[in-house]
């Protein structure tokens, strides 16, 4: 069994073992995951009453990624080009789980051009699959496409975005 805390700042939430093993999840970095171990760290000693002077190693074991390749894709004919590489089945799921034999990641890849990556133990794995998959789906882009952001906010690849109002803004 486990107990689950959150913090607000980082924003993350771990899942604590009765053995003492944490598993954090929810921030948006490395640096911001190290952060939330050392502030779960204090806000359980704080809680049991007791600060443990046992070396709290902190090891990241997975990043999960959602990406957005610009466009939308034709994932029916991404799987049949690649078979040993990706399958899609409409029917139980609607997206193509794609691993490549070089790399430890693994991709979901949807129609509408969004992505999620997971696998990776360093952020550089991320990237890099990143861009093999969108070589390889290169061909399969079918028509431009915009990732939904929070609320009505919709980001494009160069650093500007588009309200709901369709005016293009520079980010800061």
């Amino acid at each position: 069994s486990s107990t689950r805390y959150k913090i607000r700042n980082p924003r993350a939430t771990t899942l604590v073992f009765y053995s003492g093993n944490k598993v954090i999840a929810g921030t948006k970095s490395a640096s911001l995951s190290l952060l939330a171990h050392h502030s779960f760290n204090k806000l359980i000693s704080g809680i049991v009453g007791v600060r443990s002077t046992l070396d709290h190693s902190f090891k990241i074991q997975n990043i999960v990624s959602s990406c957005h390749y610009g466009y939308k894709v034709d994932i029916d004919a991404v799987a049949k080009a690649y078979p040993d590489q990706f399958s899609y089945d409409p029917k139980l799921f609607p997206g193509a789980r794609g691993r490549l034999e070089n790399l430890t990641t693994s991709v979901l890849l949807f129609s509408s051009g969004n992505g999620v990556i997971t696998g990776a133990k360093k952020e550089q794995e991320i990237i890099q699959t990143f861009t093999t998959i969108n070589k390889m789906i290169k061909p399969f882009f079918l028509e431009r496409s915009y990732p939904t952001c929070h609320k009505t906010t919709k980001y494009n690849s160069v650093n500007k975005f588009v309200d709901k109002f369709g005016s293009i803004k520079d980010t800061l």
